[in-house]
């Protein structure tokens, strides 16, 4: 009976520590930019891509 509850008290540290790991991972979010020539002017039409880093 002491194993068990041990082996139940482990498991539920590690599921309490593995946790808010796992809330550090985003999987929404913004971004916003103006993309423009040397003169400042908007460029109309401009591709943007966007790659992970």
């Amino acid at each position: 009976m002491k194993r068990l509850l041990a082996l139940l008290f482990c498991g539920a540290v590690l599921v309490s520590w593995c946790a808010p790991n796992s809330w550090t991972q985003a999987t929404w979010g913004a971004i916003s930019g103006y993309v423009s020539d040397p003169s400042g002017a908007a460029v109309p039409g401009a591709n943007v891509t966007v790659t992970e880093v």
